[in-house]
């Protein structure tokens, strides 16, 4: 891996030419990480800013440096240089939602209005400056619809990963011009054998190119039941005197198709807070309705975690990012003849004196249920 420092507005200020190890990880549906360790420098101090951003030249991701870190030992090593810090996409968990709004339409539709009204053009000096939104025209995403909910409070970062996990959809933020970014949806390409547009790309030992592979299958966080509870405020008057009624709302909503029962049946609690009618427009009904759309995004927080982890042969067969690339569906399989059609939802890359590692993370692109 080669690395560059580069200043607020990408103009390139160093290159890191000497590190002991390296570990860069980009994601699917949330930002990205990265650990750089060097001897201490004193260009690399002056350069390694934090606020600063580091360029990977295997990678279309930008890393913010956030931690710079001496550490001083006696050892024939002599001092290292610790640099950490996360993605461009990180720079959203800078902006939470301020004021009640009701978001509702397609997901894009509801992520661009947060963007916009959180970070491209909130005013009173909260706006990140040169950001813009990509629109998209996959059909993939464009067909999500019917979103409705409400929020106050909430991480603007927070609230797009939560979306994006629930709908498997991935988001990247990416330099745009001078110092500028730009969002994007996104999903991968399908190379698995459902499809015969592009050639397949398969993971297993079989094939020289899964060197070694973990498997998990975990219903241990798993609920498909919510019980949704809110509490609308009706301003009334009585004998002349302006007050509120409070009545509580409340649904039941299901991760299923039909309503599960018995020991299949897990369930979570979630209290969405108040709202008067002043907020939703006079009707009480929108408002539990938005109620349970909300408790059904806290439910797709809790389903079934069905993944591999295996280290690639970085040089046979596949190259990273020419033949497969983050949140492309691809085929795995490992030794004992488990097999599926998964999504590539995490990749890290390291290097040390042993040389270069690609480790993808491979999700299950289906929702599972337990009997």
């Amino acid at each position: 891996m080669e690395f560059m420092v580069l200043d607020k507005n990408y103009e390139a200020i160093a290159m890191i030419d000497t590190f002991t190890s390296a570990i860069w990880t980009v994601r699917y549906d949330e930002c990205g990480d990265f650990e750089l360790y060097t001897p201490v420098r004193l260009d690399y101090l002056k350069s390694m800013q934090i606020g600063n951003y580091l360029w990977n030249r295997d990678s279309d991701r930008l890393m913010v440096i956030e931690t710079v870190e001496i550490l001083t030992s006696y050892d024939s090593e002599g001092p290292k240089l610790t640099i950490t810090g996360r993605s461009l996409e990180s720079i959203l968990d800078r902006r939470i939602i301020v004021s009640s709004n009701i978001f509702s339409g397609t997901l894009p539709a509801v992520i661009s209005s947060i963007l916009s009204k959180e970070v491209i053009s909130p005013g009173n000096n909260r706006a990140i400056p040169n950001f813009r939104y990509k629109e998209t025209s996959d059909a993939r995403i464009t067909s999500i619809a019917g979103l409705e909910f409400t929020a106050r409070g909430e991480n603007v970062y927070d609230i797009i990963c939560s979306l994006c996990q629930q709908y498997k959809i991935g988001w990247r933020i990416l330099p745009y011009g001078s110092g500028g970014f730009e969002f994007e949806l996104y999903m991968g390409v399908d190379r698995s054998y459902n499809q015969n547009d592009v050639p397949y790309v398969v993971f297993s030992p079989s094939f020289e190119n899964l060197l070694n592979s973990n498997y998990i299958k975990s219903y241990k966080a798993y609920k498909n039941a919510v019980y949704a509870v809110g509490t609308w405020q009706e301003e009334v008057t009585i004998d002349s005197q302006t007050t509120y009624e409070e009545a509580e709302v409340t649904a039941w909503g299901y991760s299923e198709d039909t309503e599960p029962t018995g020991l299949a049946r897990r369930e979570i609690f979630v209290d969405n807070g108040g709202v008067n009618d002043g907020e939703q427009g006079g009707l009480a009904t929108s408002w539990n309705k938005i109620n349970k759309e909300k408790g059904l995004t806290e439910l797709g927080q809790h389903q079934t975690t069905t993944a591999f982890e295996g280290n690639l042969e970085a040089t046979r067969q596949y190259v990273y990012r020419e033949d497969f690339d983050i949140g492309d569906i691809v085929q795995v399989a490992n030794e004992f003849n488990i097999t599926g059609t998964v999504y590539i939802s995490e990749v890290v890359m390291s290097q040390d004196a042993n040389g270069i590692s690609i480790t993808p993370t491979f999700t299950s692109t289906e929702d599972e249920t337990i009997e």
